[in-house]
């Protein structure tokens, strides 16, 4: 909790100065447009679907911790349940929900992956055959 309370210190005093800096701001502020954002590696498949929902708990972890996985989905038919720890797609570490969508997005529908995942403290592997969004609910 003290780190909580230092991060809002910390974001009060950001603000503080920011909106002073502002407020004497010599004439309009430039506007400068963001660099482009590139796509994913591998073309960035946006259609590619594995049937899994993050679990947003609030648990620190390394990992994609799934928080379910939708009946009959790719995942469901490979096995994957609501509290397993996903840690590696296709040979690619996986951290976060970032990282599992990057890797996700390497792949086309109709691929089959390997994950790792950790359950009950031990590690396991699974063949997801990686479904279409436009499928899901057929």
């Amino acid at each position: 909790r003290e780190t909580n309370t230092w991060s809002r210190v910390s974001l009060a005093a950001v603000t503080a100065r920011l909106a002073g800096t502002l407020r004497t701001w010599p004439g309009p502020l430039p506007f400068v447009a963001p660099p482009p954002v590139a796509a994913p590696a591998g073309g960035g498949n946006r259609s590619t679907w594995f049937g899994s929902a993050p679990d947003f708990g609030g648990t620190e972890v390394t990992g994609y911790l799934l928080g379910g996985v939708a009946e009959d989905g790719p995942a469901a038919r490979a096995g994957l349940q609501a509290g397993d720890l996903l840690v590696e797609l296709a040979g690619a570490p996986v951290h976060d929900l970032a990282s599992f969508t990057t890797a996700l997005r390497r792949h086309d529908p109709g691929d089959v992956v390997e994950v790792v995942v950790r359950r009950e403290d031990r590690r396991r592997r699974f063949y997801v055959t990686l479904g279409d969004r436009a499928d899901r609910g057929r």
